[in-house]
């Protein structure tokens, strides 16, 4: 859904870039320019003058990478002409925060969101819920003498989960390996 905002019309702009032949049109309203100074953005930035400003919705039409962006932000405002954000009025050559929030946008594609994230905090907290040791001291139960069964009622483990967290470590290397750091823990509290 795209965001509605209100048109600004700024005798400076003289060109705008939009990433889709689809926003031409909205580009148009907004900016007031003719429909043929708004074009689909190419990858090189045009050359333009002092004081002429580039209409974007965002810096992403330039590309997803900072340096990209950063190119072609550099090649509009070497002759001193700036970019500025349709949607927001940001203007670049007023700091990083335009390129910020591209940047923003470009990652927030790519990465989980916010409910994805809590979605698989409460998959995680349901499936270990009743668990009364974490994986390391299930480790020390299953180096113990203790049977399967006294390991599954002390760590609140499904008997499967426990040989999918020991999967290639036999009960005697446990053994071994916990006697050790007990061992190590000890000669340390000693001296």
């Amino acid at each position: 859904m795209k965001k509605e905002t209100q048109p600004i019309r700024n005798p400076k702009i003289v060109r705008a870039y939009v990433p889709g032949e689809d926003d031409r049109r909205r580009m148009a309203d907004l900016t007031g320019l003719k429909i043929e100074h708004v074009k689909v953005a190419p990858n090189v930035p045009p050359k333009m003058r002092a004081g002429e400003l580039l209409a974007v919705f965002d810096l992403t039409v330039f590309g997803e990478t900072r340096n990209v962006i950063a190119e072609a932000v550099e090649a509009v405002q070497v002759n001193g002409a700036d970019i500025i954000e349709i949607e927001t009025g940001m203007v670049c050559g007023k700091g990083v925060a335009v390129l910020n929030r591209a940047l923003g946008i470009i990652h927030g594609r790519s990465r989980q969101g916010q409910a994805q994230k809590d979605g698989q905090k409460k998959s995680v907290a349901i499936r270990t819920a009743g668990r009364k040791v974490d994986r390391e001291g299930l480790y020390d139960l299953w180096g113990s003498d203790l049977t399967l069964q006294q390991i599954i009622e002390q760590s609140g483990w499904k008997q499967s989960s426990i040989y999918h967290a020991m999967k290639g470590v036999s009960r005697e290397e446990a053994k071994a390996n916990v006697q050790a750091r007990l061992r190590a823990t000890s000669k340390v509290r000693t001296k």
